[in-house]
Formats: structure tokens, C-alpha cells, sequence
């Protein structure tokens, strides 16, 4: 596997405000070493922005996804590419 760092676009729908999604999503990113922001959306959905090598954005994801039940059949939207930001950390965003 790849092990150059990648950036990440998620998109997670489903129950996923309100429930302390983002403050999840920051803790584990941190614990994990990931850079990246993490925003509720208008329509409901909460959007990631993440960076880190490849395996651990994969792990990041099945986590989160575990975590909250999310509906396997509602797969979370997501998309590799180049590094596109230098983050200093994984914050939330407002």
C-alpha cells in the first residue's frame, strides 16, 4: 500500500449532528496523527477534510462510520488526492 500522505474528502450522512460527530471525529483524527478540518453542513451531512497516510484515512473512516451505526447501505461519500493544504492539526470547523 501507498504509503505517501494523501488528503481525503468525506462526506458522512445519516444521523450525524447532534450527536457529537465532529468532537468524535477530531479525537480519533488526532490520536491517529491526521491533519484536517471537519464541518456540519446545511443539508445534514458533515464534511472532512483529512490528511495522512492512505491505510490511516481508510482506518479513520471505518471508525467513524462504527462508531455512529452509520447505515452501511448509505455509504460515506469519499475521495483520495494529492495533499492540497498544509493543516497544522484536525480542528472543527463553524
Amino acid at each position: 500500500m501507498d504509503n505517501q500522505e494523501k488528503h481525503m474528502h468525506a462526506t458522512f450522512r445519516g444521523q450525524v449532528q447532534g450527536v457529537f460527530f465532529r468532537a468524535t471525529a477530531r479525537d480519533v483524527a488526532q490520536r491517529m496523527g491526521l491533519m484536517g478540518t471537519v464541518k456540519n453542513m446545511p443539508d445534514g451531512s458533515v464534511e472532512v477534510h483529512a490528511q495522512g497516510k492512505e491505510e490511516d484515512l481508510e482506518a479513520f473512516v471505518k471508525k467513524l462510520s462504527q462508531e455512529f451505526y452509520l447505515d452501511p447501505n448509505l455509504p460515506v461519500k469519499k475521495e483520495l488526492m494529492e495533499p492540497v493544504e498544509d493543516f497544522e492539526d484536525f480542528r472543527i470547523v463553524y
